[in-house]
């Protein structure tokens, strides 16, 4: 089966342990050592040496599910979750988000997106679904500093030379 981290704010603690004992029930591994309780203060971690441990722990994930919350929610300023969510979505991990969607990112193509410990296990249960990324490179991206009214709409390069507006004009 699959190594899953769980990303949640750590006043979720307990919650994720539920969660943690249906996953390895249902066969997966979860790496979140976190949810052990040992990046509480009263252990004498650093957040340093946590936030070291958090990594190491989401690269041995395969999957990483990101426990979202709705509204304001009193304690979730520090947004640790957010980080990992990030990190996850970067090095190309499988990303479910459980609950609403919280930002942008959140609604990348990539994100599988539930609402139930039910439809966890099923997303899981299934292949992952990934489409192709383009590469975005530096020299792809619109500069912002300049003036936009001779640079191409569609691409972000200098007008004159750009095939989109040349096409433009021959239409």
């Amino acid at each position: 089966m699959l190594s899953v981290y769980l990303a949640a704010r750590y006043a979720r603690r307990k919650e994720m342990l539920a969660i943690r004992r249906v996953l390895e029930a249902a066969g997966h591994r979860v790496t979140a050592r976190w949810v052990l309780g040992l990046h509480d203060t009263a252990a004498g971690m650093s957040d340093q040496d946590a936030a070291l441990e958090d990594l190491v722990d989401l690269e041995r994930a395969d999957v990483c599910v990101s426990f979202t919350e709705a509204g304001d929610v009193a304690g979730r300023a520090r947004g640790g979750r957010h980080v990992e969510f990030g990190w996850a979505l970067a090095r190309g991990k499988r990303v479910i988000v459980y609950g609403p969607r919280e930002n942008v990112f959140h609604h990348h193509p990539r994100v599988e997106v539930v609402s139930s410990i039910v439809d966890l296990l099923g997303v899981l249960a299934r292949p992952r679904w990934a489409p192709e990324l383009k590469t975005i490179a530096s020299t792809d991206l619109p500069i912002v500093d300049e003036p936009t009214a001779d640079r191409c709409l569609k691409c972000g390069r200098d007008a004159a030379k750009c095939r989109h507006t040349r096409s433009a004009e021959v239409q």
